[in-house]
């Protein structure tokens, strides 16, 4: 398995999503696909005591 190189984005380390995709034996499509997924999920946490939606400050610094 090759290794991940890492390169600054505006001061945030990042990897290329096609390097990623072929480490892990995905299309890049498929895997941009599943990210988009997984951020849909995280942009909506939940307070799990309450059952309720909370605002993750993280993401939305961010912009997500």
């Amino acid at each position: 398995m090759n290794e991940l190189q890492a390169f600054d984005f505006n001061g945030v380390d990042v990897v290329d999503s096609r390097q990623v995709a072929e480490m892990v034996g995905k299309r890049h499509d498929n895997l941009m696909r599943d990210i988009d997924s997984y951020l849909a999920i995280m942009r909506k946490p939940v307070n799990l005591l309450k059952n309720e939606e909370i605002e993750n400050p993280i993401l939305t610094c961010w912009g997500f």
